[in-house]
């Protein structure tokens, strides 16, 4: 996996969908900011995240560096506050008074409502804020939607909430592509390289990139015979008088009352029935398409070996789809409609680069011949 680094991000040279989730700048810990330059940036609030930011995750004493770093921070004339998704109200508070700062929790970031909250009691314009924190999903993007600039940081230690862990996912897939996008800082000594046509490589021609949107094209394709057949299965195509999902419902009524019991009325029990038989299409569709045009693996070689791997990656994929959008949508506090928008938009986020990525370098991995 990727290690930590850090630099300034041009999320020009980002596709669309993923700028969302770019930070204006990354650095390794809190102390390696200057409050001073932030301030003659034009900055006049810093909004901290807690844990893994300001101290490590679980722990509740604060390191000297970062009650260091806030005192220079007011110095410098900066006001400070903690920005937490806690759902330990007195902990935050407990920290926020040992620091001397204000705090705000409540609604879970990314919503952008806590950013906006620390905007109106500071009395400070969006461009004058900046977000700083450890988590791209949460801290980074909530400051995205809000139109404040934020700076990542690594994580102070591995440990995380088991939620923040699954993200973790996404955020290492997600450095694939952020890390093209950086601007390290270069040594005084060095002149900067002359900029030539080869060494502007347009992003999208990149050949994960390339992969990447053959593989969305192929899961977009994948997903249009499932939800169309199941769609046209279960409502348009006529059984006698009735369409094929009522009719293969009340038969499977009939056959074994006790097994479709959940089912309230005849179309429910033929939902999961035609189902597995449509998304069994998707799946082979998926499989063969990947296979031939996404990775280029060419004759049957192996081909047996590279279908379980695949099912195995699906399958998985499938779980943790279910995993991270029901622990989601049981965290994010707000609206039900917002908090299963943001829990699925998250969950198909990295669960499409879970997949792609088990089966680039796994399922349809090329081998060396034996």
């Amino acid at each position: 996996m990727s290690r930590f680094r850090e630099g300034e991000f041009d999320r020009g040279q980002l596709p669309y969908a993923l700028r969302k989730f770019s930070p204006h700048r990354a650095v390794r810990r809190l102390g390696d900011l200057s409050p001073l330059e932030l301030f003659e940036s034009g900055k006049r609030l810093v909004m901290l995240d807690v844990d893994n930011t300001v101290l490590p995750w679980g722990r509740n004493e604060i390191p000297e560096e970062t009650a260091r770093w806030v005192r220079e921070a007011r110095a410098a004339g900066l006001e400070v506050c903690l920005i937490s998704n806690t759902r330990h109200p007195k902990r935050l508070e407990r920290i926020a008074g040992e620091l001397q700062v204000k705090y705000f929790y409540g609604k879970f970031k990314p919503n952008p409502a806590l950013y906006f909250r620390a905007l109106e009691e500071f009395r400070v314009e969006a461009a004058a804020a900046v977000m700083v924190g450890d988590q791209i999903f949460t801290d980074v993007w909530g400051a995205n939607r809000a139109g404040i600039d934020s700076i990542w940081l690594e994580p102070l230690t591995p440990r995380d909430f088991v939620g923040t862990k699954i993200s973790r996912i996404g955020e290492r897939i997600l450095k694939l592509f952020l890390y093209r996008t950086i601007a390290e800082p270069m040594q005084e000594s060095a002149p900067p390289p002359e900029s030539t046509p080869k060494d502007r490589t347009q992003f999208h021609r990149l050949p994960i990139v390339r992969q990447f949107l053959k593989f969305s094209m192929v899961g977009g394709t994948s997903f249009l015979i499932d939800a169309g057949l199941h769609y046209l299965f279960m409502f348009k195509v006529p059984v006698g008088n009735a369409p094929m999902g009522t009719a293969l419902g009340r038969a499977l009524l009939d056959w074994n009352p006790s097994l479709f019991a959940f089912a309230a009325k005849p179309s429910d029990a033929a939902f999961p029935v035609l189902k597995f038989f449509t998304a069994g299409l998707a799946i082979l569709n998926s499989f063969f398409w990947n296979r031939r045009w996404t990775f280029r693996i060419k004759g049957r070689d192996r081909a047996l070996k590279q279908f379980h791997r695949f099912i195995w990656v699906t399958v998985s994929g499938m779980g943790l789809n279910l995993l991270i959008s029901t622990l989601l949508n049981n965290v994010i506090a707000g609206h039900p409609n917002r908090s299963w928008a943001v829990a699925t938009l998250v969950a198909t986020a990295v669960v499409a680069f879970w997949n792609f990525s088990g089966q680039k370098f796994w399922a349809f991995r090329q081998e060396d011949p034996d």
